[in-house]
């Protein structure tokens, strides 16, 4: 057996029928992170086997993370969750694909006054009521991850610019236009932020994202992507070109750098590196290798 042989273990990724939780994470007690999902299928799954989850919950006295990524909630998970000692020691809590009304996400957050991270369900959109519940709920939160948030996305963040934010991430808000900088260096993150991850946010240009840098003294780490409607990557102009190289300037002398895996970043900024014939798929194919960091 795998947890006989290697008892310490708190990192275990193994495929299973149902939830890791329910399956085999008793048997690691060293477990960082409770996971209620099932690696190796691209399905949704319903915890229901409460007696593993209560074993799981109370033998991995290390585990202070949840992963709901391709898990049901349900209201008889979060009562076995807060009936629990986890919440009294929980600092992130990360869904993915996961369902799960806003009311429950709530009623997590506010068992959990450790908690930290939230990253919240990639495909619900909130609105702004609901980061107003969050924020009177715990406005201590640090690191927060977006989901779409409807039409009104710049709304959304003047609420969640009142977080004391050292992280954010955000990912494919078309609804956002870049008015929203200006609503985030009025806001109290402004001071604390220091690392953002912006994907797939048509209207954070280069000309924005340096505006959001400048603003916010703190923030030496962005991980940028820029994708219009439809798809399109790389969408980087010789227009760019100033931003990008005062952008990379300023956050290298706070000690950090700017990531990107946009093609037009690196064939603008270091055009000797690229022939004029060498073909886009094969700078894809390495773009989607990992991101990279520009300099």
């Amino acid at each position: 057996k795998i947890s006989q042989a290697c008892p310490l273990l708190e990192v275990v990724k193994l495929p299973c029928n149902g939830s890791a939780v329910e399956s085999y994470a008793a048997a690691f007690p060293n477990l960082r992170c409770l996971e209620f999902f099932s690696h190796g299928h691209g399905s949704h799954v319903i915890p229901s086997r409460f007696d593993r989850i209560e074993r799981a919950l109370h033998t991995c006295t290390n585990a202070d993370q949840i992963d709901l990524d391709f898990c049901v909630v349900s209201l008889a998970l979060v009562e076995w969750l807060l009936a629990s000692p986890l919440p009294g020691r929980l600092v992130a809590l990360r869904m993915g694909r996961t369902a799960i009304s806003p009311d429950l996400i709530l009623e997590l957050v506010r068992a959990c006054p450790a908690l930290v991270e939230l990253a919240l369900p990639s495909l619900m959109c909130l609105g702004r009521p609901f980061y107003e519940a969050l924020h009177a709920t715990r406005p201590t939160l640090e690191r927060i991850s977006l989901p779409h948030c409807g039409n009104d996305g710049d709304e959304c963040f003047r609420v969640l610019a009142s977080f004391g934010l050292a992280e954010l991430n955000v990912a494919s808000m078309d609804a956002l236009t870049p008015a929203v900088v200006d609503v985030v260096l009025k806001g109290r993150c402004a001071a604390s932020l220091r690392a953002a991850n912006l994907s797939c946010v048509p209207a954070l240009g280069a000309a924005e994202v340096l505006k959001l840098v400048k603003g916010c003294p703190a923030l030496r780490t962005v991980a940028w992507e820029l994708a219009g409607e439809g798809g399109g990557w790389g969408r980087v102009t010789a227009d760019d070109e100033g931003n990008l190289r005062a952008l990379i300037a300023l956050l290298e002398t706070r000690g950090g750098g700017l990531e990107s895996s946009e093609s037009g970043v690196g064939r603008l900024l270091h055009p000797e590196d690229y022939s004029s014939e060498e073909d886009y798929e094969d700078e894809d194919a390495d773009d989607a290798s990992g991101d990279t960091t520009v300099r």
